[in-house]
Formats: structure tokens, sequence, C-alpha cells
């Protein structure tokens, strides 16, 4: 079965909301299910380790360009 998606917004608001509730801890349940399923199981795994590597980027851009540190110590995130 194939799915057409022709609001890319959906897809956004959904996983948004996902990640909501994992980060609020209120739904116990789709945690469980989601560390059942393998393949959300690797996702996040490689969303993590991307997100340590881009941090780990950023911070070494920051050391190596004074003004960029600058920029982000006046526009915090």
């Amino acid at each position: 079965m194939k799915y057409i998606v022709k609001e890319d917004k959906m897809i956004t608001e959904f996983l948004g909301g996902l990640f909501k509730a994992i980060a609020k801890r209120k739904s116990s349940s789709v945690l469980r299910k989601i560390s059942m399923d393998p393949i959300l199981k690797r996702h996040i795994k490689d969303a993590d380790e991307i997100g340590k590597r881009i941090l780990k980027h950023i911070e070494k851009q920051k050391k190596e360009d004074p003004e960029l540190a600058k920029w982000m110590a006046d526009n915090p995130l």
C-alpha cells in the first residue's frame, strides 16, 4: 500500500507532537511502543547522534570564529 502525502505540514506536526509527548514523558505507552519498534528506535538513535555532531561542530566553529561566538551569545537559540 502506498501513501501520498499532500501536506508536509501534517508530517511535521505529527513528529512534533510525538517528540513533545516523549519530552514530557506523559505518554508511557507511546514510549513503550517506540522502544519495541526497531526501525523507530534506530532512527531516534541516529537523530541523537546527528544532534550531538551538530552541537560539537557549532562549538568548534565558535572557538575558531570569535565573531560567531559573539553573535551566538547575543542571539541564543
